[in-house]
């Protein structure tokens, strides 16, 4: 039997995991989220399984053993629940910068930092963290920006006591392209990774391309609007190259590369000229 403060979360009997009597019953707030490893308590294995955890299961789990004869304590469990800084979003709307990630454990942090620094040595955000019916965290952050500078690189750092990622944000040069011609938009890519994903986008959210890079051959995945200008033959991993370029693909361009700790965003803004292009 498995209990916590006195409330049972857990109990079997002969390997028997639907055996509840009285006192025994098992609190709602774990039914349906244990399991016992049935078919081997009679072998000595009462290792208990906690589905779908939240920071209110963090507490001392006791382990009891009960024969005809004895009953006594076999273990103590202490359960401590982290909830890791998975991905951190990071865009630009409206001259500012935002930052944003979810479902976070124990409370993290937000810095802002640029590349070049600050003139002034400071960054004017608004970071707000709200906590989740679950206990988790959510954390968001807005930089207003006096201008866009598209020499800058724009930082976020999410962090906890254990973990930490960073993501990053670039604005590109806009590209100026002729109707019919091909035209390569730039992505950042960081060095000395060897295994990411790279994900194309148009707008917010017209997916163009997908790119799965490991030490195997890197998959490359194309949206079917996006096959008759998208050219996967040509540098696939320098850039995102479009060819047959029409009107309607004037816009931005969102290249997202994310690695195990870090996420790069480069934003480029495509636009078509009417006419020929003089030079």
């Amino acid at each position: 039997m498995w209990y916590r403060k006195g409330a049972i979360v857990s109990c079997t009997r002969y390997g028997d995991t639907s055996f509840v009597i009285g006192s025994n019953a098992q609190v709602d707030s774990y039914r349906g989220r244990t399991g016992l490893f049935a078919d081997q308590v009679l072998e000595g294995n009462a290792a208990l399984t906690l589905r779908n955890i939240t920071p209110q299961d963090q507490d001392k789990y006791f382990c009891v053993t009960m024969t005809e004869a004895t009953t006594g304590q076999s273990a103590v469990v202490s359960v401590v629940l982290k909830a890791p800084v998975r991905k951190v979003e990071i865009g630009f709307r409206d001259e500012s910068v935002t930052c944003n990630s979810k479902g976070i454990y124990p409370r993290p942090s937000l810095v802002w930092s640029t590349d070049p620094p600050p003139e002034s040595g400071r960054l004017h955000n608004r970071t707000t963290i709200s906590e989740t019916k679950q206990g988790f965290y959510d954390i968001q952050s807005t930089l207003q920006l006096k201008e866009t500078n598209l020499n800058k690189m724009y930082i976020c750092r999410v962090a906890t006591d254990s973990d930490h990622r960073t993501a990053f944000l670039k604005l590109q040069e806009p590209l100026l392209a002729c109707p019919d011609s091909i035209v390569t938009v730039p992505c950042r890519v960081p060095l000395n990774v060897t295994s990411y994903n790279v994900t194309w986008t148009f707008g917010h959210q017209d997916q163009i391309m997908s790119v799965t890079v490991t030490k195997q051959k890197p998959l490359v995945k194309v949206f079917d609007r996006w096959k008759p200008h998208v050219s996967v033959n040509i540098q696939p991993l320098g850039g995102l190259t479009l060819s047959q370029v029409k009107r309607e693909l004037q816009g931005t361009y969102s290249c997202e590369v994310n690695t195990l700790e870090e996420t790069h965003i480069s934003l480029t803004e495509l636009m078509i000229q009417q006419g020929n292009m003089n030079i």
